[in-house]
């Protein structure tokens, strides 16, 4: 019983704090003229880490701008936006 309030607990927790991430990065977005899904791409570092997972909602945007609020798979990123995820370079 302990461990399940403790996982809802945890999901919850996790669900504010990516609300809140998502709220700050837009703002820095609007503030800055960036691009929103560069600022998500790069929160992803700033995420809870749980037993589970590390973040539960897909760091990708939407065609309207907004985070998508699917669930996120490998990598932060739902099966829709997997090609938002960063891509990375060879050393030269």
């Amino acid at each position: 019983m302990s461990e399940q309030l403790l996982e809802l607990f945890e999901i919850e927790v996790e669900k504010r704090v990516s609300e809140k991430i998502t709220a700050f990065a837009k703002q820095i977005a609007e503030s800055y003229k960036l691009p929103i899904s560069l600022l998500l791409r790069d929160a992803s570092v700033v995420t809870i880490h749980t037993e589970k997972s590390t973040e539960t909602t897909c760091l990708g945007v939407k065609a309207n701008g907004q985070r998508c609020k699917h669930k996120a798979k490998a990598g932060g990123y739902c099966g829709k936006h997997q090609d938002q995820k960063k891509k990375l370079s060879p050393i030269k």
